[in-house]
């Protein structure tokens, strides 16, 4: 008999931490999201978790999510503790349906500790904010930072808690735990037109006289 209520405690508490797990549901910016090709929320009302990336000084990322009129939007951000990430603060930005005409702006807070225990991550918990949205259709977030920074971020959105989410969260989230590595572009050589064609043959038939003096007329020049 002991043996069996061990059993089943052990999978109550199996099946507790999974439906805990999931509460938010955990979705990837697999692929870099624009305002051309947002990432779309399935369902706003659903407690969603985007874990996405500011990659260069000049990314914007784009969320796209149906909302229904008199429906309370909720929208916040959280860092991960990533090293270098502690005054990582990208600012948040909600768009009406018409895609042009912003609603309001989520400037950056200061940051909270949250201790997520079954992935055993930590995070800062900063803007964090509702909305009645006054009509219904698809609302576009956009989320940057002002000043160029790179980092990582998840972008939480509604609060209803529902499992589900990408099945490899897991797997994704060990490679998504690490700084952002920016790579410098390399400068392009210009181009070579006429006139700088034109003065590099000037140099080289300027040293052709001053080495080979009469010889230079028979190389070229």
């Amino acid at each position: 008999m002991q043996i069996l209520r061990s059993f089943l405690l052990a999978t109550i508490l199996i099946l507790l931490s999974t439906a805990l797990v999931y509460a938010h549901q955990p979705y990837f910016e697999d692929t870099d999201t624009t305002r051309e090709t947002p990432q779309r929320v399935i369902d706003s009302d659903v407690s969603t978790a985007l874990y996405s990336t500011l990659e260069s000084a000049t990314d914007e990322d784009w969320f796209i999510m149906r909302g229904q009129k008199g429906q309370n939007l909720f929208i916040g951000m959280t860092i991960p503790q990533v090293e270098g990430h502690i005054d990582f603060d990208p600012t948040i930005a909600l768009y009406a349906v018409d895609g042009e005409t912003p609603i309001a702006t989520l400037d950056p807070t200061e940051g909270t500790v949250f201790l997520e225990p079954f992935s055993n991550t930590a995070y800062w918990q900063r803007q964090r904010q509702r909305f009645e949205l006054p009509e219904s259709g698809d609302y576009l977030v956009k989320v940057w930072h002002p000043d160029g920074e790179v980092g990582r971020y998840v972008l939480v959105v509604g609060e209803r808690e529902v499992r589900g989410g990408d099945p490899q969260f897991r797997t994704k989230l060990k490679s998504y735990w690490t700084p952002v590595i920016v790579t410098e572009a390399v400068e392009a050589a210009p181009p070579v037109t006429e006139k700088l064609a034109a003065d590099r043959q000037s140099f080289r038939c300027r040293l052709m006289r001053f080495v080979f003096q009469d010889e230079a007329a028979d190389r070229g020049c």
